[in-house]
């Protein structure tokens, strides 16, 4: 048996308006500021903490209460059950679609509620159609997320079942539906739906039994959505349109169009189905309901599954020839395939010797969207009034699970015949996948594509990273160099120009650093400090003139095609930022003196990349590289000035002028374009200059931090986050480049991770300021809408924000007794010189009144998270 527990704790304190916390400590607080009472308050819960703030009292935090659905006539004969709901049903109109309704309701076999329904066909038992509706208030029609429905089938030829359909439950809570289907005496299949009043997907159990020998049984489910996605116990599997005819990016051989299913004996613990077939441009459908619909199974207890296959294609004889994409759990029989855990051709299941001794069991939960995007990933009570606008929700959830996820490749079999491996590459497998057999680019490629990952807060892609990470880590050279990609297993440490670049070193620290940040395990960040030093030798050593605290060295740091040496402006402007985070990881290890020493490097470097790499005479950028023999280079980068930027070398006036110059260029619709001057054929190795006239996300990511640092929103929302956004909602998948004129060229890689990656992580970065750090967390929602009154809340962390109330639940530690002290909570965006009261643990102790500086900013140190209470 495997079952699943819960991933969260609750983290929060529940304070009701009198100001106390009912059973856990009192707190009361009386400013004098207009009669108004604030209170901000820290609740540190099991791995957590909590700021809360309320405005005449403090505001109860309880779980949302279900919505009390309108009476219904009564009956004196028939009980408020569901059974009396569905008999007074009217007669079903021809062609009438079973849709999401205003109350939860059952009518005509369809169970519904405002964000989900299903269907049930009483003469087959099978689950028929499935559709869902995010905001609960769709204007059209959404589309069904099933093709050909979900039931039990076999290979063997069935009887026509005997089904029979039962209801109980109270439409002010939820109602279960029970479908009893009898295939004479070979099988029995029971399985009961339920259907809460909020709720946004469907609690099922099953119980199947076979009474005949030599009878296949297993339980399909056919999706409409192309792109097929399972989080295995060993790892993630995806395949889209597995029934496209390529040639294999392993053996070099066509693959006929066979890599339709994937079996596995693995405990699978979920599977979503997303996106429409082929999913090229142009997508003419966009902005209406017409998406193609997404489902997802959350597999929460299984016993006696053979094993599941997951389907791309509607061609494998397992699912609806309708179906783009399925899951199959198989109750008997034996899988004939001739490899295991590997996208291939389907085969024949085999009749087994003896039926299962015991009824074949499982519970789980089955939910649909009307979006590219994992159903069950949408918090449970989400509302774009409350939450995030539906817009800013979809480009995070797609932005990760669309793409990313997709890259990894860490599951066995899937770089090397045999291995289980911690790689990733730069696209998803549709079939064939970008840079053919190349992994783990950290150049940043993989930093960026993993730090999307980190930030879905979802323990089990965080633990796919960190196999990621180490994968490269332990396989540094003796001088710290780390390996560029892997070509299949072998680690290379040269990019695919032949160059060597610094970017692999850098950003694969950064990405150990944003691990620890984002799941709070500091403990193993300590323990490999020793690693990512030697890692950081390898750049120390690249100080090479005693005169100048530059380094020197042989190539880009991101763009590999790009003829870059000796004192560049893009390795060195990156290091301000690096070591101040290095300094940060080595204070959070204890070591204080190492943390100065770096913080002091940092400061010199900035002092002489102003120094010798400002264009003094135009005084509005820096230039590309200063030679040892004195001469100089300048294309005018946008990557290294942007970079030099969001590590604030330069002040507010030098700022403003370099976004002049970056924004006057005649390519601002590229979000973000690579330079000003073009790098020709004798700039660019081997005069490869397919990066020479495009945009880049790695460039965006910077611009972005640039922004915000120095507050410049508008620029942000109209010359980089709206575009991109918009881009990626119109079409899920995107190409790796944009153009001049800010539209895909479709000529570079599909489906590439760069730029969906670049979205999500700007959702929550820069529109929500939300920043995780080694030692605290800052908020800062200066970017986001509505004032900066919002929730997020995906995976591990959420976060409540309001100029008057604010309460943060994240990670911090491992387990419920590992406690982190002198941690730093900073909120802004709250009222400007406003007074709160803070409490510092969940028994109220420590109480003490604080204000807020004059733009509305609260730090609070010396927190301790993580504390064992409820």
């Amino acid at each position: 048996m495997k079952t699943r527990g819960s991933n969260g704790s609750e983290h929060i304190l529940f304070l009701d308006k009198s100001g106390h916390a009912p059973q856990q400590c009192n707190l009361d607080y009386n400013n004098n500021k207009s009669g108004r009472r604030h209170f901000l308050r820290f609740a540190l819960l099991l791995a957590s903490v909590a700021l809360l703030a309320g405005v005449g009292g403090m505001a109860l935090l309880l779980p949302s209460h279900p919505k009390t659905a309108p009476s219904q006539e009564s009956n004196d004969d028939v009980p408020e059950t569901l059974s009396s709901q569905r008999f007074s049903c009217p007669p079903p109109s021809p062609g009438q679609l079973c849709l999401p309704t205003p109350t939860l309701q059952y009518c005509n076999y369809c169970l519904s509620n405002p964000f989900v329904s299903l269907s049930i066909d009483p003469s087959t038992g099978r689950i028929s159609s499935m559709r869902a509706c995010l905001t609960g208030d769709c204007k059209q029609d959404p589309k069904d997320a099933l093709a050909g429905g979900i039931g039990l089938e076999s290979k063997s030829d069935l009887p026509s079942p005997s089904v029979t359909v039962s209801d109980s439950g109270s439409p002010d809570t939820g109602w279960t539906v029970t479908v009893a289907s009898a295939f004479g005496v070979v099988a029995k299949d029971s399985v009961e739906i339920t259907l809460l009043l909020d709720a946004r997907s469907f609690a099922i159990s099953t119980s199947t039994t076979s009474g005949e020998e030599g009878v296949t049984l297993y339980r399909s489910f056919s999706f409409a959505a192309s792109s097929a996605t399972g989080f295995y116990v060993g790892g993630p599997t995806q395949m889209k349109d597995g029934d496209l005819e390529v040639t294999s990016y392993k053996t070099g051989n066509p693959n006929n169009g066979q890599t339709t299913t994937f079996f596995s004996e693995q405990s699978l613990l979920k599977m979503y189905a997303l996106g429409p077939k082929n999913g090229e441009l142009p997508r003419s459908d966009v902005l209406t309901y017409a998406l193609n619909a997404s489902a997802e199974v959350e597999i929460l207890e299984e016993e006696g599954t053979v094993g599941t296959l997951l389907i791309s294609s509607g061609t494998t004889g397992y699912t609806s020839e309708m179906a783009e994409s399925g899951l199959v759990h198989i109750y008997a029989g034996t899988f004939n395939g001739t490899l295991k855990d590997t996208w291939t051709s389907p085969s024949d299941l085999a009749a087994p010797t003896s039926p299962p001794a015991s009824p074949v069991t499982s519970t789980f939960n089955l939910a649909a969207s009307d979006f590219d995007l994992p159903p069950l990933a949408v918090p449970a009570s989400y509302s774009p009034g409350t939450h995030i606008p539906a817009d800013d929700l979809r480009a995070f959830l797609t932005g990760i699970y669309a793409s990313p996820v997709g890259c990894i490749c860490t599951h066995v079999n899937c770089v090397v015949p045999g291995s289980a491996l911690g790689q990733i590459g730069t696209s998803i497998q549709r079939p064939d996948r970008g840079y053919s057999d190349n992994y783990n680019f950290f150049d940043p490629d993989n930093y960026i594509s993993t730090s999307a990952l980190l930030f879905s807060m979802d323990p089990y892609l965080q633990a796919e990273v960190k196999k990621i990470l180490l994968r490269n880590g332990d396989l540094m050279l003796p001088s710290g160099q780390l390996p560029h990609h892997f070509s299949y297993d072998q680690p290379q440490y040269q990019a695919l120009s032949g160059e060597i670049q610094t970017g692999p070193n850098v950003f694969w620290v950064l990405s150990c650093f944003q691990y620890a940040k984002t799941t709070g395990d500091v403990d193993w960040l300590q323990s490999y400090m020793p690693t990512l030093r030697n890692a950081t030798n390898f750049l120390y050593d690249l100080f090479k003139d005693p005169t100048k605290s530059l380094v020197q060295v042989p190539g880009s740091l991101m763009v590999d095609v790009f003829k870059r040496w000796d004192f560049t402006s893009d390795t060195n402007a990156m290091l301000v930022g690096f070591f101040q985070e290095f300094a940060d990881a080595e204070e959070s290890a204890g070591n204080v003196t190492g943390a100065e020493s770096l913080r002091k490097l940092s400061d010199d470097v900035k002092g002489d990349l102003r120094k010798y790499l400002w264009d003094a005479e135009d005084d509005d950028h820096f230039i590309t590289q200063l030679s040892a023999d004195g001469t100089t280079r300048d294309f005018v980068d946008y990557d290294s000035n942007l970079m030099a930027l969001a590590h604030g070398v330069v002040d507010a006036d030098e700022a403003a002028s370099v976004f002049k110059r970056i924004d006057g260029g005649r390519c601002r619709a590229g979000v973000t374009f690579v330079a000003e001057d073009y790098y020709g054929p004798q700039d660019t190795t081997g005069g490869n200059t397919g990066d020479s006239w495009c945009a880049m996300g790695r460039h965006a990511w910077f611009d972005s931090l640039s922004r915000f640092r120095y507050g410049d929103k508008a620029s942000f929302d109209d010359l980089i986050y709206g575009p991109l956004q918009g881009q990626l909602l119109e079409n899920t998948w995107m190409h790796e480049r944009l153009g001049c004129d800010g539209q895909q060229q479709l000529n570079r890689t599909s489906m590439y991770f760069e730029y969906p990656s670049l979205v999500a992580m700007l959702t929550m970065r820069v529109r929500y300021g939300i920043q995780l750090k080694l030692d605290g967390v800052e908020v800062d929602p200066k970017f986001a809408p509505s004032a900066g009154a919002f929730i997020w809340e995906f995976g591990t962390l959420k976060i409540e924000h309001s100029r008057e109330r604010v309460s943060i639940t994240l990670p911090r530690g491992l387990g419920p007794d590992d406690t982190r002290d002198g941690q730093t909570v900073v909120i802004a965006g709250l009222e400007p010189g406003g007074s709160y009261a803070v409490s510092n643990g969940c028994e109220g102790d420590g109480l003490e009144d604080v204000k807020t500086d004059q733009e509305g900013r609260l730090e609070r140190g010396g927190t301790t998270l993580g504390l064992k209470c409820r």
